[in-house]
């Protein structure tokens, strides 16, 4: 999978490789702990409701994903940041 951040300023792309279907939550959540601008990027409060006011998430396809939406390795990911980043 490959998995696009963008944000006002920056844009970075890196391959995640999972052993099995995760939701785009989880992936997030994958995200959280291993990229540090992204964590400090999202607000404290990190319910899906929150999440979706502060970012838009679609495949390169341009189909637009929810937060428990199950997404494969053959999915690729780009997440947008609102006026942050």
């Amino acid at each position: 999978m490959q998995i696009t951040i963008y944000g006002t300023q920056a844009a970075e792309t890196m391959d995640v490789h999972l052993d099995r279907p995760h939701t785009v939550g989880a992936i997030l959540e994958i995200l959280l702990t291993i990229h540090p601008w992204f964590f400090q990027a999202l607000p404290p409060e990190r319910d899906q409701s929150t999440l979706e006011t502060v970012l838009s998430i679609r495949t390169t396809a341009n189909i637009p994903l929810a937060i428990d939406d199950t997404v494969t390795n053959e999915t690729n990911l780009e997440i947008h940041f609102h006026d942050m980043i």
